[in-house]
């Protein structure tokens, strides 16, 4: 499963369990107790863990165009001086 798929099925259980009348809603944290809170807290940290993820991924990718672009100009240098 990748990235995308499991953050579109965490958002649609999110979205499911907001849709829920109040009382179906109280009903299941009733039943789950400590789990229904503990589960959110857990999505919410993965949730968050995936953006830093998805940040980091951009960081680098940028960081590496930037490394490319500065090696064409000093191999281009390299050349002009050889020559």
């Amino acid at each position: 499963m990748n990235n995308g798929n499991l953050k579109k099925k965490l958002i649609d259980l999110m979205d499911k369990i907001k849709r829920f009348q109040e009382t179906e809603q109280k009903i299941v944290r009733i039943l789950a107790g400590d789990k229904y809170d503990a589960f959110r807290k857990s999505l919410l940290v993965l949730q968050d863990a995936i953006d830093s993820l998805q940040l980091y991924v951009e960081y680098v990718f940028y960081d590496l165009e930037a490394t490319r672009k500065e090696n064409i100009i000093l191999q281009k240098k390299l050349e002009e001086i050889s020559e």
